[in-house]
């Protein structure tokens, strides 16, 4: 670090995305220690089919036993409460990228092995009219980031043909049916034959994911597997 760095840290230190605290620089990368511990990650044993936590003796939770997973296995980071609840919305519905190291070390930190079974990474795609609202994916920003760190390519092989209501406010049978022909797959010749990790950033019913997988495997993929910042 040269002088120039050490004053512009001194006059401008670096503070916590949660709380706005000074940093230690020992912190984990853009959160201090205490607002970190709001960060829960789902407690083994895990599903492997939604990334949460297994409430059963089987090898897969309840709601994955009421519901058809057509992917091959699911990572998912963080549950989605607390500190985890208010950093994915202040991304996803304020822009404040600045998240994005935070979750792309989190994601590393958990799942460092991912990338063996994997040939592109692919981004839930939002409507056209959706993006112009937000101004930009949240899905996809975070798959090009994880893309360049594990150099894996990244592809918008989905685009989205339908304008949807908003998930987060609908039913389990509304969320299904809402997404339902909502997507449809381009580039097939890349997709044929390929192992695909499908990025969301929340997983509540998994209704969104499973339009999408269905999409991808009958264009032609070999597997499909799902990541989420965090589920519901």
């Amino acid at each position: 670090m040269n002088l120039i760095q050490k004053i512009e840290n001194l006059i401008f230190p670096e503070i916590c995305l949660l709380c706005g605290e000074p940093l230690d620089k020992k912190e984990f990368h853009g959160v201090c220690d205490i607002c970190f511990s709001k960060f829960q990650t789902p407690m083994e044993p895990l599903c492997p089919l939604c990334g949460g936590e297994n409430d059963t003796f089987l090898d897969v939770c309840k709601e994955c036993i009421r519901h058809d997973r057509g992917w091959k296995k699911a990572y998912t980071i963080f549950k989605y409460k607390k500190g985890a609840r208010k950093a994915i919305q202040q991304y996803k519905y304020s822009a404040q990228t600045q998240w994005l190291p935070f979750f792309v070390k989190s994601f590393f930190t958990r799942y460092p092995n991912f990338q063996k079974d994997i040939d592109v990474i692919v981004p839930i795609p939002l409507h056209w009219l959706k993006k112009l609202l937000r101004g930009f994916n949240q899905s996809e920003l975070f798959c090009k980031i994880i893309s360049r760190k594990a150099k894996i390519p990244c592809k918008n092989l989905l685009k989205r043909v339908k304008f949807t209501r908003k998930q987060a406010s609908l039913s389990a049978d509304e969320r299904q049916k809402n997404v339902k022909k909502a997507f449809a797959s381009k580039k097939q010749h890349i997709i044929i034959g390929k192992r695909i990790l499908l990025v969301d950033d929340v997983f509540t019913t998994g209704a969104t994911l499973q339009q999408a997988t269905e999409i991808l495997i009958n264009a032609g993929a070999e597997s499909v597997s799902v990541l989420t910042l965090a589920r519901d």
